[in-house]
């Protein structure tokens, strides 16, 4: 039933997800529409294009922060099983995960960063891009907690696991950067903060699916794949990806 659970959170994320990104762009054809009837508005002449940025990064930044949330919730169930023990501060890391998506609603304007925002603005958009650091080193000091001294499986998905945290890791270190004007505004808008998304969202993401994968997939199947096979692809992955 937990499992059952687990998996209907992750489908209920994903309609989330869905029915988001589909409004967004529903959204977005009116307001064309409406600035080429009237000349006027969001893609108006006229316009600011800076109020095109804040639209798209305030929708797409908690967007983002959800395709993260399942993956979260999956490496504390891959933590939790290959330590086999429970995890540690459950109700601590429920409320991080809370705190984290709550965060993500007030950081958007990091990504405006040197693109002429209000000097103000910026300062406070940096401040503020702290907040999610605080709920994500608390998961991992939980993550960590969990396994220690626990009977720590040597299996794949035990590898994937090694690999997500590391890439999380790097992830989460280089959003600090944004967090200090005098070098963020020159990286906003280069090569680094595109990788600095891509080590959370594929480095993050896509390393949590597999781990999850490889962890339930001989619970769903009743069959074992060869650990040896899944540790050289893990590492395969890992060195690949980066």
């Amino acid at each position: 039933t937990r499992y059952i659970g687990d998996w209907s959170s992750d489908v209920c994320s994903s309609d989330l997800l869905l029915t988001a990104v589909s409004a967004l762009f529903g959204i977005v054809i009116m307001y064309l529409w409406a600035s080429r009837a009237t000349g006027g508005g969001l893609f108006g002449p006229d316009a600011d294009p800076l109020l095109w940025q804040n639209y798209f990064w305030f929708v797409t930044t908690p967007a983002a922060y959800f395709a993260v949330l399942p993956a979260v919730g999956v490496i504390s169930e891959v933590v939790a099983g290959v330590s086999r023990k429970a995890i540690a501060g459950y109700r601590l890391a429920v409320g991080a995960m809370i705190a984290l998506l709550a965060a993500s609603f007030v950081t958007w304007g990091v990504r405006l960063l040197g693109s002429g925002q209000d000097e103000g603005l910026s300062l406070t958009f940096a401040a503020l891009n702290l907040l999610p650091v605080l709920p994500a080193a608390l998961l991992a000091y939980l993550w960590l907690a969990t396994l220690h001294r626990g009977a720590v499986a040597c299996a794949a998905p035990t590898t994937y696991l090694v690999a997500f945290l590391l890439q999380a890791g790097i992830g989460a270190g280089t959003g600090l950067f944004f967090s200090n004007l005098a070098v963020g505004s020159y990286l906003a808008n280069t090569v680094f903060f595109t990788a600095h998304s891509h080590y959370l969202m594929m480095g993050g993401v896509m390393t949590a699916l597999l781990a999850g994968l490889h962890y339930w997939w001989p619970k769903m199947t009743g069959r074992l794949y060869r650990q040896g096979l899944g540790r050289l692809a893990a590492m395969l992955y890992l060195v690949g990806l980066n």
